[in-house]
């Protein structure tokens, strides 16, 4: 039998407790299991949680907390809404301090692989510290039209899926890329066009978003939509909170 055509073994239901020693380069928490790694979505280290198989490798498994039984003294309250589900983070529940130590210390380990130097003999700036909320520049959407979910997605992809998360803000992403989500998914949906292919030539401005201001964002849609679209919505305007950078 084909590798392709070969069944997968059914993921064990039952929660696991895991301690957890350590964190991934992707932010997910390090266990193991009977001998096996496991990388835990949403666990920092030395906490202790109540975690569920999403995904079962030969090499390692794959899992996500459902329970933090013995929280970090650095984990917070993620500010999105959407942080259980949407792939686009993966340390909102670590404080600000935390994340900064820990992408330090990641850096360090690529310079001292780059360079065989001692992290000893590097010398460290002082951390960059600014918003912890709105800060994100740049960022790769996705779209897709599902007429279940109230018409044209816009977002990044669920975790561990390919489905888009069903989101109309986002509290990383700076204001005025956030503020667009909600308006173009309603732009969109007006669109008078049955051919999938043709809307995915629509949207195809939205698949690498890069910060910049709503001016630039209106003349974006007119070129690449065209004239004869009757409603463009208005993305120029601006509140008094919003920055033009």
């Amino acid at each position: 039998m084909s590798r392709r055509h070969k069944r997968r073994k059914k993921l064990p239901s039952k929660a696991v407790t895991l301690e957890i020693s350590g964190l991934s380069h992707a932010g997910r928490g390090i266990a193991h299991i009977d001998g096996k790694v496991a990388f835990v979505d949403g666990a920092l280290p030395g906490e202790t949680v109540s975690a569920k198989y999403v995904r079962n490798r030969s090499q390692f498994s794959e899992l996500k907390a459902e329970e933090i039984l013995t929280p970090a003294a650095q984990r917070v309250s993620p500010p999105c809404q959407y942080t259980s589900i949407c792939g686009g983070c993966s340390l909102q529940h670590w404080d600000c301090d935390g994340q900064l130590e820990f992408k330090q210390s990641v850096l360090l380990e690529h310079l001292q692989n780059a360079t065989k130097l001692e992290t000893v003999r590097i010398k460290l700036l002082p951390k960059i510290k600014a918003h912890t909320t709105h800060y994100r520049r740049k960022a790769r959407l996705a779209v897709r039209k599902v007429l279940k979910k109230g018409g044209v997605l816009v977002g990044f992809r669920e975790k561990y899926s390919s489905f888009i998360t069903d989101m109309e803000d986002c509290q990383i992403l700076a204001k005025e890329v956030a503020s667009l989500i909600n308006p173009l998914r309603e732009f969109l949906i007006t669109l008078e066009c049955n051919d999938v292919e043709t809307l995915k030539e629509m949207c195809k401005f939205l698949v690498k978003l890069e910060m910049k201001t709503r001016e630039t964002y209106s003349i974006m849609l007119q070129d690449v939509l065209g004239e004869d679209i009757k409603y463009v919505p208005d993305l120029t305007m601006m509140g008094p909170d919003d920055e033009t950078k």
